[in-house]
């Protein structure tokens, strides 16, 4: 076969500037020379590897595809790609059932129905995986490197480099006859996989609809067995498959927090300030009206002073607890769960099941999930099918992840209802500044929240039991 041009006239310049005493520094023009004509010999090879998988038109136009396979140890896989980085990997084995999907943004994994986040290096080798077989057709010529022949499986081959970023180097081994991928090798993104180095075998070519795509794989870690992929079934540009397809859809309680708990996490509401305007109604429909001034420092923390300071009328929710003071003085202290703070705050900063536990607590029915549209917007009922209203339930907006309405009896039996809206944008959330109290489908009172403000410095001890008197942030 004929050496790669590239690599001769690399030799050449060696050793004409060592027989002229100097370093390679000195070798500029000739190093041109030597680069000028990798460049063109990688650029022949990936052109007639493009022509030989059905042409650079052709794959542009490729949207999505199906592959399905069956791995030698029983494994069936199902991967579903819309271009260019949208992924879903369906793998079934007797009674296990795994799904790793990236949505284009963000990646998850449901291992036999739970949700579970999804590492980082695997986020990044999802991102690239749905352009694996184009990847070659599309990279950008500056970032390939021809490296000479070697042999695979007994066939000659092109070794070519593409390195994606630094430390990120794919290796291809093109079949010097075909042109098609016979071999790829590269490191593992993912740090669960330190220095594994990942080999992969392609052959069996069929053309599908056009595509040339390989039927048969074998994957291994260096020296280890290959594991052989045979392919069921190729489906390319499938009808109506979007990449929002990928996108997580909760079928629990459970699975809706611990999503929520993994990709929102950082994006959420620490704590919020504000005064409301309070208007109670009696039986007969007459009003009074009170100011509250509130703070909310999330998860736990939530303080409302009624009147003026020098009144000394406070109720702290702290961990899970109520203190009522009057005129300065402790006049009541219970356990109570807030739960409008367990949905916008605790849910991201406690484990799963504690949060499963607390919503028990106040008797939501953590077995009951239902989509439902409230106001127009996608909304979550937790704890109850849509039309029940007997039993304890919070209705929780879809996108802004906050309670919209709930639902529950209080502790003489009467039933209470809670809605919330007006909701404005401030800090970049949008928060609920009106909300409406009812009584047995009566209302009782009214709460308009102004001076909102978010994530502002709090002193701590605004919600201490026994130093909240003297310190205050309005």
């Amino acid at each position: 076969m004929v050496l790669c041009i590239c690599t001769i006239l690399h030799d050449w310049t060696r050793r004409i500037l060592r027989a002229l005493g100097l370093s390679m520094q000195h070798g500029v023009f000739l190093a041109v020379l030597s680069t000028s004509g990798c460049a063109s010999k990688v650029d022949t090879i990936v052109t007639r590897h493009t022509e030989a998988m059905g042409g650079w038109e052709h794959w542009e136009h490729l949207q999505s595809y199906r592959h399905t396979v069956e791995k030698d140890n029983g494994v069936r896989l199902q991967v579903t790609a819309v271009l260019p980085d949208a992924l879903a990997l369906d793998f079934e084995l007797a009674d296990l059932r795994l799904c790793k999907a990236y949505d284009g943004e963000h990646g998850y994994l449901i291992r036999n129905g739970q949700y579970q986040p999804m590492r980082e290096g695997e986020l990044h080798e999802m991102r690239e995986e749905p352009l694996y077989y184009a990847e070659l057709i599309f990279a950008d010529r500056d970032a390939l490197r021809y490296e000479g022949m070697e042999t695979v499986n007994d066939r000659p081959c092109h070794k070519i480099t593409l390195t994606k970023r630094e430390q990120d180097v794919q290796v291809y081994w093109l079949d010097a006859e075909t042109h098609l991928i016979l071999q790829t090798g590269e490191k593992s993104a993912d740090a669960h996989f330190k220095d594994a180095y990942f080999i992969t075998n392609l052959s069996d070519y069929r053309s599908v609809d056009g595509y040339m795509l390989p039927h048969l794989q074998s994957l291994r870690n260096g020296t280890d067995d290959p594991r052989v992929s045979t392919t069921l079934s190729w489906e390319v540009n499938l009808p109506d498959l979007r990449a929002q397809a990928f996108a997580y859809r909760p079928t629990s309680i459970r699975n809706l927090i611990a999503y929520w708990k993994d990709r929102y996490a950082e994006d959420r509401v620490r704590n919020i300030t504000f005064e409301q305007i309070t208007v109670r109604f009696d039986q007969t429909g007459a009003a009074d009206t009170s100011i509250w001034q509130e703070a909310i420092e999330y998860p736990r923390n939530f303080r409302i002073d009624f009147g003026e300071k020098e009144a000394h009328n406070t109720t702290l929710f702290r961990a899970d607890s109520v203190y009522v003071f009057r005129e300065g003085q402790l006049r009541h202290a219970d356990r109570r769960v807030q739960a409008f703070m367990l949905i916008e705050g605790a849910i991201y900063a406690d484990p799963v099941d504690t949060t499963l536990h607390r919503l028990a607590e106040i008797g939501v029915d953590t077995s009951i999930l239902t989509s439902v549209s409230y106001q127009g917007r996608a909304t979550w009922i937790l704890g109850a099918k849509e039309g029940d209203r007997t039993r304890p339930q919070l209705w929780v907006d879809a996108e802004r992840r906050s309670v919209s309405r709930r639902m529950y009896h209080s502790r003489s039996g009467t039933r209470m209802e809670v809605r919330y809206d007006a909701f404005k944008q401030v800090g970049g959330h949008e928060i609920e500044t009106w909300l409406e109290f009812y009584e047995n489908d009566k209302l009782v009172q009214t709460e308009r929240y102004e001076q909102v403000r978010v994530d502002v410095p709090l002193d701590s001890l605004i919600f201490s039991p026994h130093h909240w008197q003297h310190h205050y942030w309005y």
